[in-house]
C-alpha cells in the first residue's frame, strides 16, 4: 500500500516522523512530504530512507497569488504517485488538498483523511464551517481525542467517516526518577513544594476572541501569586518552562514581568527547553498544572507520564486522561482562585495524588504507545483500502476498568 503523508513543517512534528517509522516497519510505503529542504527534523526524516517530496502543500493564505501555482503542483505530483491514500495533519494541508483535487483525481476515488491534531477550528464557527464545506465524498478524519470526534459527529459528519487514534509518540526519554538536575540549576532547594509546567507560550489570537494566551500562562501566574499571598504552603515554588512560539517576543516578556511584579524568587519562568530534555526534569515537579483555552490531550500526557500528580481543566480531550480521584484533579475552569484551591488540596494529600499519576503514568504509556497507535493507522488504512474491519475505539475509563 502506498500512503502520502503530508506535513506543514520541517522543524517539528517528532510525532509524525515516529508514525511514519512504524508504518514502515509494518510494510505500507509512505511517501512524506516537507515544506523545504532545511529544518531541524530533516536528517531524522532521511534516516528513515524513504522517498520525501520537498513542496509546500499549504493554503497559500498570505500569499494566495500562490494557489493556482501550487493546486497545480499538487495535483501533478498526486496523479504521478497514484497513491492509495492522502494523508494530511494540519489545517491548511488539509484545505489545500482537497481544493486540489481535479475530476480526475475524484474519478480515481482515493481517500483523503486528515488527522486533526487539535480541536481549536471546531470551537471557531467560521473556520468549523470552512473545514466542513471543503470536504467531499471522499474525505474522512482520524480524530486525536474523542472529544474531537464528538466535535465531527454533532456537526453531521457520518460515524462512518470519523476515526480514532491518538497521536503517539517516542516517550522513552520520559523517566519517573527524580535527579534534582532542574532544581540545582534553578537553585530550587530540595524541599520546595514546585508547582507548574512546559509549555510553549501562544500569545492571545484576538480575531478567535481570546484576552489571554492559549496555554493560560497570566491565570496560572495569578493562580500562584494567590497561594504566595495566603502563605498556605509556605515552601512553594511556581515554576513556567517553555518560550513564546515560534520565537520569542512581547509576549514572553510580558509574562516574566508579570512573574516579576509578584514575586521573582517564587515565579521563576526559566525560558524553553528541548522535547528530548523535557522528560528528564519532569520528575523534579511535585505538581503540574495544565488549564488551557483551548486543548486535545496535551500539556497533562507528559507530567503523567514522568508519575507526577496533575491538574488539569476540563478542556477539550484532557478529561480522558484526567479522571478525577483516578488519574489526577480535574478543575471545572481556569480562574486562578480555584487553580489555586487545586494546588492546596494536592499539598495536603500529597500521597493521594501521587498514587492517582502512578495510575495516570499507566493510563498515558498504554493510550499514547506508538507501536499500539500505528497499529490503528495500519488498521484505518486498510479498512479504506479494502473494506478489513476498523480499529475499536480506545477508552481509558473502560482501560481503567472503571465503568464495570
Amino acid at each position: 500500500m502506498r500512503v502520502i503523508q503530508v506535513y506543514k513543517t520541517s522543524d517539528g512534528a517528532l510525532w509524525g516522523f515516529n508514525q511514519v517509522k512504524k508504518l514502515k516497519s509494518l510494510g505500507i510505503e509512505v511517501i512524506v512530504v516537507l515544506p523545504k529542504k532545511s529544518g531541524a527534523m530533516i536528517e531524522k526524516w532521511k534516516s528513515l530512507d524513504i522517498e520525501i517530496i520537498f513542496e509546500d502543500f499549504s493554503l497559500p493564505i498570505k500569499y494566495p497569488h500562490l494557489f493556482f501555482q501550487r493546486r497545480k503542483k499538487i495535483q501533478e505530483i498526486i496523479e504521478a504517485y497514484s497513491p492509495d491514500i492522502v494523508h494530511s495533519h494540519f489545517f491548511t494541508n488539509a484545505l489545500m488538498l482537497r481544493y486540489s483535487r481535479s475530476s480526475k483525481l475524484k474519478q480515481k476515488g482515493i481517500p483523503y483523511i486528515f488527522q486533526v491534531p487539535g480541536p481549536l477550528h471546531l470551537e471557531n464557527s467560521f473556520f468549523k464551517l470552512w473545514e466542513l464545506s471543503s470536504a467531499g465524498d471522499q474525505d474522512y478524519w482520524i480524530a486525536s481525542s474523542q472529544y474531537i470526534k464528538n466535535l465531527y459527529l454533532t456537526n453531521k459528519v457520518s460515524a462512518k467517516k470519523v476515526f480514532l487514534s491518538y497521536y503517539g509518540n517516542d516517550y522513552s526519554s520520559f523517566g519517573d526518577q527524580r535527579t534534582n538536575a532542574l532544581r540545582d540549576k534553578l537553585g530550587i532547594p530540595r524541599d520546595c513544594f514546585m508547582v507548574g509546567n512546559i509549555n510553549f507560550m501562544y500569545p492571545p489570537k484576538f480575531y478567535l476572541g481570546q484576552k489571554t494566551g492559549l496555554k493560560s500562562h497570566e491565570t496560572i501566574i495569578k493562580a500562584f501569586a494567590k497561594v504566595i499571598k495566603e502563605q498556605s504552603i509556605p515552601n512553594f515554588i511556581g515554576v513556567l518552562i517553555g518560550g513564546q512560539f515560534p520565537q520569542s517576543g512581547k509576549y514572553e516578556e510580558k509574562l516574566k514581568n508579570l512573574a516579576k511584579s509578584i514575586d521573582p524568587e517564587r515565579i521563576i519562568l526559566p525560558g524553553r527547553v528541548k522535547f528530548d530534555d523535557a522528560g528528564p526534569i519532569w520528575p523534579d515537579f511535585d505538581l503540574a498544572v495544565h488549564t488551557p483555552l483551548s486543548e486535545n490531550c496535551g500539556g497533562v500526557l507528559e507530567p503523567l507520564l514522568s508519575k507526577v500528580p496533575t491538574i488539569g481543566s476540563k478542556t477539550g480531550g484532557i478529561p480522558e486522561l484526567i479522571i478525577s480521584n483516578s488519574t489526577g484533579i480535574l478543575i471545572p475552569n481556569n480562574k486562578p482562585e480555584i487553580i489555586a484551591t487545586a494546588i492546596l488540596q494536592a499539598f495536603q494529600d500529597h500521597q493521594k495524588h501521587k498514587q492517582e499519576a502512578f495510575t495516570g503514568q499507566k493510563l498515558a504509556s498504554k493510550m499514547f504507545d506508538i507501536n499500539r497507535t500505528a497499529e490503528e493507522i495500519y488498521q484505518i488504512y486498510r479498512h479504506l483500502s479494502n473494506g478489513s474491519q476498523a480499529p475499536q475505539d480506545f477508552c481509558s475509563r473502560r482501560f481503567l476498568n472503571l465503568d464495570s
